[in-house]
């Protein structure tokens, strides 16, 4: 037996997906709005030492990762409440 459990055995129901996604959903929001001021005070500081530019990059590489667990989020919501439906109809 794997010790990895698979995305249908996972003790999650939808609604604590829908939680979970509201909440990748305004990280994702947040992130983007610290980018913007980010890009408009940039020319205002010195980055010499480049943290700023590391900082950007950091951003735009979480910014990636968030979309990517926001889609497969949405899907497990939409497999999930398809089971839960065909559950229902089974009753």
């Amino acid at each position: 037996m794997s010790d990895q459990m698979d995305d249908a055995e996972l003790p999650v129901n939808v609604d604590s997906l829908e939680d979970l996604l509201e909440t990748l959903r305004d990280a994702k929001g947040a992130l983007s709005s610290q980018a913007d001021q980010i890009g408009q005070m940039r020319g205002m500081f010195d980055d010499a030492d480049g943290a700023i530019q590391s900082a950007v990059d950091d951003g735009e590489h979480a910014d990636e990762r968030l979309a990517n667990a926001i889609l497969h989020v949405e899907g497990l919501i939409v497999t999930r409440d398809f089971d839960r439906s065909m559950e229902d109809e089974a009753r």
